[in-house]
């Protein structure tokens, strides 16, 4: 009797980490997402601003487009790093 319930809190250890695992690489992929979402947005915006202005400056737009991806990248490690040591924490 003794060993089945060892065998079940050992099982539910390692699904509780499991689950705490997929949360982690869900919540990363959402904020993936939403950082693509919002590199898509600001790319629409500067094509209207540049055509608008009658500019059609892709330098520009590729610098700018770079700069915010490195941006949003940033902030995606720092998340992902502070969702690392929650886990590790709790």
């Amino acid at each position: 009797m003794r060993s089945i319930l060892f065998a079940f809190a050992i099982l539910e250890t390692k699904l509780v980490a499991l689950i705490a695992i997929i949360v982690l690489l869900l919540t990363a992929l959402i904020i993936r997402l939403l950082i693509g979402q919002q590199i898509l947005r600001d790319t629409e915006s500067l094509r209207r601003q540049l055509d608008e202005h009658g500019q059609h400056d892709r330098q520009h737009l590729g610098a700018y487009l770079v700069r915010t991806q490195l941006l949003y990248e940033i902030v995606l490690n720092q998340q992902i790093e502070l969702l690392q040591h929650r886990y590790q924490a709790g």
